[in-house]
């Protein structure tokens, strides 16, 4: 416990005084904090901390929006749970996660990426068919929910949604072993 409050008193430090410390790439600070005792130093980029230490990364940005940055270079199925599939991108592309379909309408700064990709669906709407509930996806995808998200990224015998390298939404069998689209501020 007394490790955690050290870290949550140097983190709060870190943005009191962003000002004056070092920004590092794409307005993200960088800090290196020891595993043993929570101390804290600024370094000028990703991947300057020692083994005896562990990364954290603040974001700089004012707007908070999340872009598309490119896919997962591991691959899982569509059942691999949530939680899983945001670890995946934060292998490849630090602070990221699986990105929402609405975040990758809205990505401007488009990245060189290859593939395609697992998306959460951003639900924008919804109604019923022949006993049936239908959900409309920002993508313009519509479906049972179920069906969008490989009932809650845990069965293999559904779809979830994908999008490509182009841009195209579209549903894959869950069972299918895909990089996932990763989102970062």
């Amino acid at each position: 416990m007394r490790k955690l409050s050290l870290i949550i008193v140097a983190v709060t430090v870190m943005i009191a005084f962003t000002g004056m410390l070092n920004k590092g790439e794409a307005g993200s600070i960088y800090g290196c904090y020891k595993k043993n005792n929570g101390q804290l130093r600024i370094v000028s980029s990703s991947g300057k901390c020692l083994p005896s230490e562990k990364q954290i990364v603040l974001n700089q940005s004012s707007d908070g929006k999340y872009e598309f940055v490119g896919f997962s270079t591991a691959k899982s199925s569509g059942a691999a749970g949530i939680l899983k599939l945001h670890q995946l991108c934060q292998a490849d592309f630090p602070n990221s996660r699986m990105c929402t379909s609405l975040e990758i309408i809205r990505t401007v700064n488009v990245p060189s990426a290859t593939g395609s990709g697992w998306v959460q669906p951003l639900f924008v709407g919804s109604g019923a068919y022949a006993y049936s509930v239908y959900t409309a996806d920002a993508s313009g995808i519509e479906d049972i929910p179920n069906e969008m998200t490989c009932y809650g990224w845990s069965d293999i015998y559904r779809r979830g949604l994908t999008v490509s390298t182009d841009g195209k939404f579209g549903q894959t069998e869950c069972s299918e072993v895909l990089s996932i689209a990763c989102c970062a501020p």
